[in-house]
């Protein structure tokens, strides 16, 4: 992840792939988590929702060493355009939290920030979104703050990140249903009792824990499934045309903070499929000109003697077109 510098690429590449009748497979691999797959059916299940909202959280804080400001190789992970918590970090949450309510973003408006490091690239931000059915959400995100609430430390999953003190689990997600509302990773779901006369604030919520979950490197687990990708046994679970919508709205938080206006993904699908289609056009009259000239040469090749031309652009024997 991201698929693509740009949607324009992405889509290009995705309409390629189609028209080739090759698959997609995009490394976005926490959708392969136990915990992540949980969530999705608890949240999509008929005694959930409909979704009312969400709120995510990624923050902890990225040590200077990450940085290495001297080392060229490096150099990337603070320049506009290819560093910052957006393209690095936040293209995660924005396609976990897609896949997990099965809603697409329809209007995205952010704020950016990067008093912390003065790099070019943000350090820290918000953003809202509203959702297609209606429903709305907050990001907040930081690399520079230390904490325990973000997906890596939540669900410790990757042995990279020590353990976060406390016996309470942290959570760094909350999806709030009209029926429940549900905490992630600890996977909590708070509700009112069936016995509840009238279910509001005057009223006492029951919790329910989660016990059956079995946790796995969602890394080792994304591998497996490319390999059943490579043996047509599954289809992508984060295909080229999924990943182009998560792309679209990273790239809409990016042109929102740089107009402090609200941008629609969708806007941005239209605005990049303008360069496609010049340039299928273009590659359409190019194929049509060789063809043309390839028909011209053959037939003036029948008629000439071996070796000679007969207008401008035919090639002569020997030569090589």
């Amino acid at each position: 992840k991201p698929i693509c510098e740009s949607l324009a690429a992405a889509m290009r590449l995705v309409s390629l792939a189609d028209a080739a009748g090759v698959e997609v497979l995009v490394g976005h691999q926490r959708r392969h988590s136990a915990f992540v797959r949980r969530a999705h059916e608890l949240v999509s299940s008929a005694d959930f929702g409909p979704l009312r909202g969400l709120s995510a959280e990624f923050a902890l804080l990225k040590p200077e060493s990450y940085f290495q400001r001297d080392d060229p190789r490096l150099a990337w992970r603070s320049q506009k355009g290819a560093g910052g918590p957006v393209l690095i970090n936040l293209i995660h949450d924005v396609d976990l939290l897609r896949f997990i309510t099965g809603h697409e973003v329809s209007t995205v408006f952010a704020s950016l920030s990067s008093t912390a490091r003065q790099n070019d690239v943000e350090d820290t931000g918000a953003v809202t979104v509203v959702l297609d059915h209606g429903a709305v959400g907050t990001f907040f995100f930081s690399d520079a703050a230390p904490s325990p609430w973000s997906y890596e430390f939540t669900t410790q999953e990757n042995a990279k990140y020590p353990p976060v003190p406390g016996g309470d689990p942290k959570d760094c997600y909350h999806f709030f249903g009209a029926q429940k509302s549900l905490a992630f990773p600890s996977l909590r779901r708070y509700r009112y009792g069936q016995d509840t006369g009238e279910p509001g604030w005057d009223s006492p919520l029951t919790v329910d824990e989660e016990s059956n979950v079995r946790k796995r490197d969602p890394i080792r687990a994304q591998m497996e499934h490319f390999v059943r990708v490579c043996r047509r046994e599954e289809a992508p679970l984060c295909s080229g045309h999924d990943a182009m919508e998560s792309l679209a709205v990273i790239l809409a938080v990016i042109r929102s903070a740089e107009t402090q206006l609200p941008v629609r993904p969708g806007d941005l699908f239209k605005e990049s499929s303008q360069p496609m289609l010049r340039a299928e056009r273009s590659e359409a009259v190019f194929e049509g000109t060789l063809g043309e000239k390839l028909s011209s040469h053959l037939i003036g090749s029948t008629a000439c003697p071996s070796g000679s031309a007969t207008e401008e652009g035919d090639v002569s024997e020997g030569s090589n077109p």
